[in-house]
């Protein structure tokens, strides 16, 4: 089985107020975009649509990632067909092909995996990861009637869609060829005037095609779009972690004031004291003490 990743990458994120591109902020240390790939690792074919300060953007990714340029910026939809149609893609074409966002720096590679799994076992022609959640603001909603499936997005919905609390990840998994022949039937008939990459889901349906849906943690498919964004999703991704090296008999007397990046690693046996901050590729060793109120970076602390 084949599988190509296209994570898009363009966007200005202008609700950061920032004149860094929205996935070059950091979480933990390394940048959104760079977690995202990471996670993707296990997918060699991978393709990042850039756009707003491009060359930012091109000079952070790995040597082994393709990238795409998407000149004007026209949705999701106009992204992904700015990948699909060009030379390079069509050359090296995948069975399936996985589209990510570049602003979910918490994404599960065992939830992907589980996704492209379903996707092939069913012979789908696409899935996609959503979530139960308490509030559905601002993300598409998923809309099943009988065995019709739909997504429909948040400024395109009426009243009655919007108390749906099933959200779209904007994570899909499609049959390559699917995606190829009903990517260009998309139109801009919508409240953003914009080619959405949801419209196929709806395609899908239409066709009597099977579709699939995986139901993920909401924590696990949060966007970053703002500051207070990037902070709640940094502190989601910093229990985790936290939590990761408890499970491995590493010691933390007080978590909530404790700050560790996500490349550091710490050995069993020692004791990380409250308000410690460990950054970059730091390594603590066996039966340590750290802090109180130590800060170390890119340092290796000996047994």
């Amino acid at each position: 089985m084949s599988v190509s990743v296209i994570v898009l990458a363009a966007g200005k994120g202008t609700r950061m107020k920032s004149d860094l591109p929205k996935v070059l902020h950091k979480v933990l240390g390394k940048s959104i975009l760079a977690h995202a790939l990471d996670t993707l690792s296990f997918i060699n074919n991978q393709y990042v649509v850039v756009g707003h300060e491009s060359d930012m953007v091109v000079n952070s990714l790995p040597n082994s990632t393709k990238h795409i340029l998407q000149k004007d910026q026209l949705g999701t939809g106009h992204a992904v067909s700015t990948v699909v149609s060009c030379d390079l893609f069509i050359e090296n074409k995948s069975q399936f092909t996985l589209v990510v966002p570049g602003d979910v720096p918490a994404i599960d590679a065992k939830e992907i995996e589980l996704l492209i799994s379903e996707v092939k076992t069913k012979s789908s022609s696409v899935g996609f990861l959503t979530s139960i959640v308490e509030n559905p603001y601002g993300y598409g909603r998923v809309v099943r009637n009988n065995e019709e499936i739909k997504i429909i997005e948040e400024k395109d919905c009426n009243d009655d869609e919007r108390k749906i609390n099933e959200i779209n990840s904007g994570i899909y998994c499609f049959n390559t060829d699917f995606l190829i022949e009903n990517i260009d039937t998309l139109d801009t008939k919508n409240s953003q005037g914009e080619f959405y990459l949801t419209d196929l889901i709806g395609i899908a349906n239409n066709q009597k095609q099977d579709i699939v849906i995986v139901q993920v943690d909401e924590n696990s498919i949060k966007g970053i779009n703002s500051m207070s964004q990037l902070n709640e999703v940094e502190d989601i991704m910093q229990k985790k972690l936290i939590e990761n090296f408890m499970e491995q008999g590493v010691y933390f007397q007080d978590p909530t004031s404790t700050y560790i990046d996500s490349e550091v690693t710490i050995s069993s046996g020692t004791k990380i004291l409250a308000n410690t901050h460990l950054t970059g590729k730091t390594n603590i060793d066996k039966d340590c003490v750290i802090g109180p109120n130590a800060q170390i970076n890119e340092s290796n602390i000996g047994k």
